[in-house]
């Protein structure tokens, strides 16, 4: 056909099409439009779908982002950020934008199911929700009546927005003092390293965007933090936000990350290392003495020697530092050059404001909580607290409680009891929850049986260091129930599933915070009906309490989210506090108005303000007082503590433990004699083939960065950009020094078997030049043995091939430095 046939057969096509849609042509039948308009008794109308934009909350992370769905015809097709978020300002990432992947998952928990074959057979029946309902009630209801309101248990993924209140008020009204989060809530800054030095109500956030220079100690900034969005924001105006001056970025960590691709200076480090390179930086800071003397005698303990009312002398943090960690020895347990520590001191120092900052992921790429305090004395040393550019505590979030109740003697009674995973006592009294502890607890049926188990959004199998163990547990627990939105790894051992609607379907209120500490409280409302037939675990858990009876009748102020949670923002309303979300104009003036001691809503009805809330998305605070010392520094001495008295007299309390106070109260376990032996666990160096050592490799686990912090990765999108910087997806891989595959042979693409003494995976080898010649580098969130078709049986769980060790403070169990082999796949 030519070129002018075709366009006027184009024409006339269009011509005709017009023509027909408005009626000119009879319609088969002999129907005219107005026939057509009416078919029935229904009237057809040819306008288009009517077209929503609603706010909401993206839930794919722990950041927060607010988002704007946009519904036709009510359907969500696309998702974008909300302009007036003070999180994101309208920006969003690709999990964000795969959110609508999540929403219509073919493979969601449809309905209620209850298991009809053994557990893990995954084998269920679909049940109506009056009998799921019914069946727990009674489970319930049963155990409250034996007064064992303690053998109750649930574990959560998380205790952020109105599940994670609902969850807590449950529990508590119940009388079970079990509630066991599974995963720590990062968005408030509660780090445990830093709770020891600067106290338990130290909730803090790094200023990026003001800062000069970052000192990065395998935080996996740009890839793994909490808030990615907000970081992003803020890392560009840290890069190029002021004309006169471009922020410096120094990335210390074993592997060639995002982070290090995008900073000035990558500084190869050997695994579990950190701190001690760390305090090595601390070593040139005091003996050149760049270090602010002001802020050390005045807002901190234990830099210097100190004597006890026993009076005994105690070491400082400036002897340890001199005496423990010559430069030398530094550099031979790090593999960093005494040129390259003392340069970063001095710029640490001289070109302020300065921040460190270390890993807070609360399991993998941990290198422990003294390591992890060594990282943080630099901030200390340099004075870089509660400044722009340096470490903010966050301000004191909005009361969103449900408000009073009064417990009955049975949950008197069972909250009295000790918590099952022994916490809060003897060697656990300063850690928070230990789910790993809860197998062997299980199994020894101590300090008492573990009767029912509930599960919210929580996969502890998958995460378990003891995966065999938990198994085993989880087959003799009489009754499991899990509020899963998908089917999981732990999910499957349930005995009954009552699905959680997702984020886009239900209402939520949450709080988080600015990089500057701002709080920040996100309104979320459904976008659409839930697709599939799922409930709000809110609104299920408030029906339960209710037939339960007792203080549970009393336990939530309503019945439905929605209503809970007006009652919770009636309290913003009468703060007068804070705006809704707006524009930066209105921050400005809002301001203005705080700090001059007015009140923003005086004469605002709360019915406007609910009204404004859902129309922009939230509230916040944008006035911030820096220097309220007692919240920054809420330690013992109220003061930033070198020397942590709270594990002083942690120690103190436990008689059979015979150490130096001095030493374990301060970051020490970085020392020379722990670097080596201390931190890798016996039995891997000690297994040789002839000269030459079995386990020749170091593993470095990491995160995948867009699959960070999900709760379920059925979603096709992100499982195509998994690795997308060696151009590997839908697979577990091995990151591999060139010349270290080299000598055994490896090419790029093949695959190969990687064995510890733990275990062992398959994956497929790719030679990276950021790795160091003795390490690889394997990446953690594949591997899950169900939960759809984009996930199951997806890749490996590296997580089978590490060691573990337990924290000697926290008593926690993380996951430590492992050695592996490679061996090559014959073809």
């Amino acid at each position: 056909m030519k070129r002018r046939e075709f366009i006027k057969l184009l024409g006339g096509t269009t011509t005709f099409t017009l023509a027909y849609g408005y009626g000119l042509f009879p319609l088969p039948g002999g129907c005219g439009k107005a026939e057509a308009l009416k078919i029935g008794e229904e009237n057809i109308s040819l306008r288009p779908p009517e077209e929503k934009w609603i706010p909401s909350v993206c839930r794919q992370c722990q950041g927060g982002c607010g988002i704007l769905v946009r519904t036709v015809g009510g359907r969500a097709v696309k998702i974008d950020g909300n302009p007036l978020h003070p999180i994101n300002r309208g920006k969003l990432c690709a999990r964000g934008q795969s959110g609508l992947q999540l929403l219509y998952d073919p493979d969601r928990i449809q309905g209620p199911l209850a298991r009809k074959g053994e557990r893990g057979e995954d084998r269920w029946k679909a049940i109506s929700w009056e009998d799921a309902l019914s069946t727990l009630e009674e489970k319930l209801k049963t155990l409250r009546s034996k007064k064992q309101p303690e053998s109750l248990v649930m574990l959560s993924g998380s205790r952020q927005g109105l599940a994670g209140t609902a969850t807590s008020r449950f529990m508590e009204a119940y009388g079970s003092p079990n509630l066991i989060t599974f995963q720590p809530d990062r968005s408030r800054g509660l780090i445990p390293a830093i709770e020891l030095m600067q106290g338990s109500q130290a909730g803090i956030t790094y200023d990026i965007e003001d800062a000069n220079y970052i000192l990065s100690f395998n935080s996996g900034l740009l890839e793994d933090h909490w808030s990615p969005v907000q970081l992003s924001r803020a890392y560009g105006k840290f890069r190029r936000g002021r004309k006169e001056f471009r922020g410096k970025l120094v990335q210390v960590e074993t592997r060639l990350s995002v982070t290090g691709a995008k900073s000035d200076q990558w500084v190869p480090v050997n695994p579990g290392t950190e701190g001690v390179l760390a305090m090595g930086i601390a070593s040139v800071l005091i003996i050149e003495k760049r270090y602010d003397e002001q802020f050390l005698r005045e807002k901190t303990f234990g830099f210097e020697d100190w004597t006890d009312s026993q009076g005994t002398l105690h070491p400082g943090f400036k002897t340890l530092v001199i005496q423990e960690y010559p430069l030398e020895q530094v550099e031979k347990t790090t593999g960093v050059s005494r040129d390259t520590i003392i340069r970063i001191a001095r710029e640490f120092a001289n070109l302020g404001p300065a921040l460190a900052i270390g890993n807070d992921s609360s399991w993998v790429g941990n290198p422990g909580i003294y390591n992890r305090m060594a990282i943080h004395a630099l901030n200390a040393l340099v004075g870089n607290f509660q400044k722009d550019g340096g470490i903010r505590s966050n301000a004191r979030p909005p009361d969103l409680s449900f408000g009073p109740y009064t417990r009955d003697a049975v949950a008197k009674q069972g909250l009295s009891k000790q918590l099952i995973d022994g916490t809060g006592r003897g060697r656990y009294s300063l850690a928070g929850d230990i789910p790993e502890n809860i197998p062997d607890r299980v199994l020894e049926h101590h300090p008492y049986p573990l009767e029912v188990l509930l599960l919210h959004h929580a996969d502890a199998l998958y995460y378990s260091t003891e995966p065999k163990r938990l198994q085993a547990a989880l087959k003799q627990i009489p009754f499991i129930a899990s509020f899963s939105s998908y089917m999981d790894d732990t999910t499957r051992y349930a005995d009954l599933i009552l699905p959680d609607s997702v984020y886009l379907e239900k209402w939520d209120l949450d709080t988080t915070y600015t990089l500057k500490g701002n709080p920040v409280v996100s309104l979320s409302r459904p976008v659409l009906p839930p697709v599939y037939d799922t409930r709000d675990t809110v609104e299920v858990l408030a029906e339960v309490s209710n037939k339960l009876g007792g203080s549970l009748t009393r336990a939530f102020p309503a019945p439905r989210s929605e209503e809970i949670i007006q009652t919770s923002v009636k309290k913003l309303h009468r703060s007068g506090h804070g705006e809704p979300f707006g524009a930066p104009l209105e921050e400005l003036w809002t301001k203005l108005l705080e700090q001059s001691g007015w009140k923003i809503r005086n004469k605002e009805t709360f019915d406007t303000f609910w009204s404004t809330l859902q129309e922009r998305g939230g509230w916040w605070d944008p006035v911030y007082y820096p220097y309220e010392w007692r919240r920054v520094f809420s330690t013992p001495s109220g003061r930033f503590e070198f020397f942590s008295l709270t594990v002083k007299q942690y120690l103190e309390g436990l008689r059979s433990m015979e150490k130096d106070l001095a030493l374990e109260a301060m970051p020490q376990t970085a020392n020379m004699k722990h670097a080596d032996a201390g931190t890798l666990p016996h039995g891997d160096a000690g297994k040789t083939e002839g000269n030459k050592s079995l386990y020749n490799f170091e593993i470095h686990p990491y995160v995948i960065p867009i699959l960070s912090s999900l709760h379920h990765t059925n979603q096709p999108w992100l499982q195509d950009i998994t690795g997308f910087h060696i151009y590997q997806s839908w697979h577990t891989w091995v990151e591999i020094n060139p010349e270290a595959a080299h000598e055994l042979g490896i090419e790029s693409g093949e695959w190969v078997t990687v064995e510890s003494p733990r275990g062992k995976i398959r994956a497929r080898a790719r030679l990276y030049e950021g790795v160091m010649p003795h390490v690889v580098n394997l990446p953690v969130g594949l591997g899950h043995e169900t939960g759809g078709r984009w996930t199951a049986g997806i890749g490996e769980n590296v997580l089978r091939l590490l060691h573990t060790q337990r924290e000697p403070v926290t008593g926690k169990i993380r996951f430590v430095r492992s050695r592996a082999r490679l061996i090559r796949e014959q073809a």
